[in-house]
């Protein structure tokens, strides 16, 4: 599991990062098989996280880039879940001022395709970290390029 915090672009793109690598390694690999042992379709992985846990997922499939290892084995998930996610890490988002002039680098507002896999986004009304009008940016953007994005609300909730 991946703990991440934003600090910084670096240590954000050092989690992402971490997290491509890992879908790549050993141990991913040892999990697929014992994931298909026990009937689990290694093709339908999925990421998940929360706040910066879920600014990390969603980079993991929106942004392109941070690929490391060998490039054939596919790292992207087919579908992401995110609770309250940073999402938008520009001056109308979170953490502008900890990662500075790169923001837009990992931002996954502002890269989002059609290549963009199906997304669930779970968040609260009343989050004063993450605004709800961040999630609602990125499920329109999702939801152009015709991607399926849900959005659950949790009414007064941070």
């Amino acid at each position: 599991m991946l703990h991440a915090k934003i600090i910084d672009s670096s240590i954000v793109k050092i989690e992402i990062s971490k997290a491509e690598h890992f879908l790549k390694s050993e141990k991913f690999d040892e999990s697929i098989d014992i994931a298909v042992k026990l009937g689990v379709d290694p093709n339908k992985i999925v990421a998940a996280g929360g706040s910066a846990g879920g600014h990390v997922a969603a980079c993991t499939g929106i942004i392109k880039g941070f690929e490391t290892g060998d490039l054939n084995i596919p790292s992207k998930p087919q579908a992401l879940i995110l609770f309250n996610p940073v999402c938008d890490t520009s001056l109308n988002g979170y953490g502008n001022r900890k990662v500075g002039k790169k923001w837009k680098s990992i931002s996954p507002l502002h890269h989002a395709t059609n290549s963009t896999p199906p997304t669930c986004i779970f968040h609260g009304t009343a989050d004063t970290t993450v605004p709800l009008k961040n999630v609602l940016e990125l499920q329109k953007v999702i939801q152009e390029q015709k991607i399926k994005c849900e959005l659950h609300t949790y009414e007064g909730a941070k």
